[in-house]
Protein backbone atom coordinates (compact mmCIF):
# COMPACT_ATOMS: atom_id res chain seq x y z
CA UNK A 1 0.00 0.00 0.00
CA UNK A 2 3.25 2.08 0.47
CA UNK A 3 3.92 2.40 -3.34
CA UNK A 4 -0.01 2.65 -4.38
CA UNK A 5 0.17 5.95 -1.90
CA UNK A 6 3.42 7.17 -3.10
CA UNK A 7 2.41 6.82 -6.55
CA UNK A 8 -0.79 8.27 -6.43
CA UNK A 9 0.77 11.50 -5.02
CA UNK A 10 3.05 11.53 -8.35
CA UNK A 11 -0.12 11.56 -10.24
CA UNK A 12 -0.16 8.01 -10.95
CA UNK A 13 -3.80 6.87 -10.02
CA UNK A 14 -4.07 3.16 -8.74
CA UNK A 15 -6.27 0.36 -8.78
CA UNK A 16 -5.98 -2.44 -6.09
CA UNK A 17 -7.08 -5.89 -6.51
CA UNK A 18 -7.64 -8.65 -3.78
CA UNK A 19 -6.89 -12.31 -5.43
CA UNK A 20 -7.64 -13.37 -1.71
CA UNK A 21 -6.06 -16.62 -3.03
CA UNK A 22 -3.41 -18.60 -5.29
CA UNK A 23 -6.13 -20.64 -7.11
CA UNK A 24 -8.39 -19.89 -8.25
CA UNK A 25 -7.62 -16.55 -9.59
CA UNK A 26 -10.09 -13.90 -10.60
CA UNK A 27 -8.35 -14.44 -14.24
CA UNK A 28 -10.79 -11.66 -16.27
CA UNK A 29 -9.99 -8.85 -13.59
CA UNK A 30 -6.33 -9.53 -13.98
CA UNK A 31 -6.63 -9.22 -17.71
CA UNK A 32 -8.62 -6.72 -18.27
CA UNK A 33 -6.37 -4.51 -16.01
CA UNK A 34 -3.11 -5.35 -18.09
CA UNK A 35 -4.79 -4.90 -21.45
CA UNK A 36 -5.81 -1.56 -20.03
CA UNK A 37 -2.14 -0.59 -19.47
CA UNK A 38 -0.29 -2.25 -22.51
CA UNK A 39 -0.05 -5.81 -21.70
CA UNK A 40 2.45 -6.06 -18.83
CA UNK A 41 2.42 -7.11 -15.22
CA UNK A 42 4.84 -6.97 -12.43
CA UNK A 43 4.30 -9.01 -9.07
CA UNK A 44 5.93 -8.96 -6.33
CA UNK A 45 5.89 -11.35 -3.45
CA UNK A 46 7.55 -12.47 -0.44
CA UNK A 47 7.93 -15.98 -1.58
CA UNK A 48 10.46 -18.07 -3.64
CA UNK A 49 9.46 -17.98 -7.69
CA UNK A 50 8.22 -21.54 -7.61
CA UNK A 51 4.88 -22.64 -6.75
CA UNK A 52 4.70 -18.39 -6.01
CA UNK A 53 1.80 -15.81 -7.61
CA UNK A 54 4.15 -14.67 -10.05
CA UNK A 55 3.94 -18.15 -11.52
CA UNK A 56 0.12 -18.50 -11.12
CA UNK A 57 -0.41 -15.57 -12.77
CA UNK A 58 2.06 -15.86 -15.66
CA UNK A 59 0.54 -18.88 -16.08
CA UNK A 60 -2.84 -17.51 -15.98
CA UNK A 61 -2.47 -14.96 -18.73
CA UNK A 62 0.02 -16.32 -20.94
CA UNK A 63 -3.00 -17.26 -23.53
CA UNK A 64 -3.90 -13.13 -23.86
CA UNK A 65 -0.30 -12.23 -24.66
CA UNK A 66 0.16 -10.75 -21.14
CA UNK A 67 3.93 -10.15 -19.98
CA UNK A 68 4.33 -11.17 -16.63
CA UNK A 69 7.72 -9.83 -14.58
CA UNK A 70 8.40 -11.02 -10.92
CA UNK A 71 10.07 -9.81 -8.16
CA UNK A 72 10.53 -12.52 -5.62
CA UNK A 73 12.48 -14.11 -2.55
CA UNK A 74 15.54 -15.50 -4.23
CA UNK A 75 18.08 -15.72 -1.43
CA UNK A 76 17.59 -17.60 2.24
CA UNK A 77 14.85 -16.40 4.58
CA UNK A 78 16.61 -14.37 7.40
CA UNK A 79 14.84 -12.96 11.10
CA UNK A 80 14.25 -9.60 10.95
CA UNK A 81 12.06 -6.40 10.85
CA UNK A 82 9.36 -6.75 8.09
CA UNK A 83 10.72 -3.31 6.84
CA UNK A 84 14.01 -4.34 6.45
CA UNK A 85 13.53 -8.05 5.35
CA UNK A 86 11.03 -6.58 2.76
CA UNK A 87 14.08 -3.95 1.37
CA UNK A 88 16.97 -6.68 2.13
CA UNK A 89 14.92 -9.16 -0.55
CA UNK A 90 14.49 -6.45 -3.23
CA UNK A 91 10.30 -6.47 -2.90
CA UNK A 92 9.86 -3.29 -0.29
CA UNK A 93 7.71 -0.42 -2.08
CA UNK A 94 10.59 1.58 -2.70
CA UNK A 95 12.08 -1.32 -5.36
CA UNK A 96 8.57 -1.40 -6.42
CA UNK A 97 8.82 2.64 -7.54
CA UNK A 98 11.77 2.37 -8.66
CA UNK A 99 11.27 -0.14 -10.87
CA UNK A 100 7.38 0.79 -12.34
CA UNK A 101 9.49 4.07 -13.01
CA UNK A 102 12.68 3.43 -14.69
CA UNK A 103 11.71 0.73 -16.53
CA UNK A 104 9.75 1.92 -19.09
CA UNK A 105 11.05 -0.11 -22.09
CA UNK A 106 9.58 -2.97 -20.11
CA UNK A 107 5.94 -1.52 -20.68
CA UNK A 108 4.33 -0.98 -23.95
CA UNK A 109 2.22 1.66 -24.60
CA UNK A 110 -1.49 1.78 -23.99
CA UNK A 111 -3.42 3.00 -27.22
CA UNK A 112 -4.01 6.32 -26.17
CA UNK A 113 -1.49 7.18 -23.97
CA UNK A 114 1.29 5.51 -22.15
CA UNK A 115 0.48 3.67 -19.01
CA UNK A 116 2.00 0.90 -16.40
CA UNK A 117 0.93 -1.69 -14.43
CA UNK A 118 2.36 -2.97 -11.30
CA UNK A 119 1.03 -6.03 -9.94
CA UNK A 120 2.13 -6.27 -6.51
CA UNK A 121 1.32 -9.55 -4.50
CA UNK A 122 2.11 -10.06 -1.10
CA UNK A 123 1.71 -13.36 -0.16
CA UNK A 124 1.58 -13.73 3.99
CA UNK A 125 2.60 -17.23 4.83
CA UNK A 126 1.76 -16.66 9.18
CA UNK A 127 -0.77 -19.15 11.30
CA UNK A 128 -2.22 -20.18 7.55
CA UNK A 129 -3.01 -16.71 6.79
CA UNK A 130 -2.41 -15.87 2.55
CA UNK A 131 -3.48 -12.52 2.19
CA UNK A 132 -2.13 -10.40 -1.41
CA UNK A 133 -3.12 -7.79 -3.29
CA UNK A 134 -2.61 -7.15 -7.04
CA UNK A 135 -2.04 -3.03 -7.86
CA UNK A 136 -2.61 -1.84 -11.28
CA UNK A 137 -1.01 1.46 -11.80
CA UNK A 138 -3.05 3.54 -15.27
Amino acid sequence: MKAADQLEKEGMHCCVIDPFTIKPLDEATIVKHAQRTGGTVLTVEDHYPAGGIGVAVAACVAKHGIRVKSLCVNDVPRSGKPDELLDMFGISARRMLKLSKNTEHFFRPADFEFKRILCRILTLHTAELCRGFILAVT
